[in-house]
C-alpha cells in the first residue's frame, strides 16, 4: 500500500465510518488516489487520453527514452530535445513518438 493510498483511506475512514463495503471503500480510495496524483502533478497523462495546451513545455517520456526529457508542444507537433542537448521536431522523426508527458515541477522557493 503506498503512502498516497494508506492517506486516502484514512481520510475516508475519518469522515464515513465503517459506512461502506470493502469493495466500495476500495474503489474510492483508489479514485481519490488518482485525483491527488494527478493535481500534485506527480502522474504521466497518455497522449493516447490527452495533450498538453499549444506551446506548453513539458516533461515527455518517448518509445526511445533512458529518462525523461524536456519538450514543447504545438499544433499537435512535439518540439524534443534530446539528451545529446539537439532539438528536432518530432514529425520529422517517424520512428519516435512521445507516450506520455506531465507538467513541469514548481520551480524551488527562494
Amino acid at each position: 500500500m503506498t503512502p498516497n493510498t494508506k492517506t486516502a483511506e484514512e481520510i475516508l475512514l475519518k469522515h464515513t465510518g465503517n459506512s461502506y463495503s470493502i469493495a466500495q471503500r476500495n474503489k474510492i480510495v483508489a479514485a481519490m488516489t488518482e485525483y491527488a496524483n494527478l493535481k500534485s502533478g506527480e502522474q504521466w497523462v497518455s497522449v493516447d487520453t490527452e495533450l498538453p495546451k499549444d506551446c506548453q513545455v513539458v516533461l515527455v517520456w518517448s518509445n526511445t527514452s533512458i529518462q525523461p526529457t524536456i519538450a514543447f508542444y504545438f499544433k499537435n507537433d512535439w518540439m524534443y530535445y534530446n539528451i545529446n542537448h539537439s532539438c528536432f521536431w518530432i514529425s520529422a522523426q517517424p520512428h519516435i513518438k512521445i507516450i506520455a508527458w506531465r507538467e513541469l515541477p514548481s520551480p524551488p522557493k527562494q
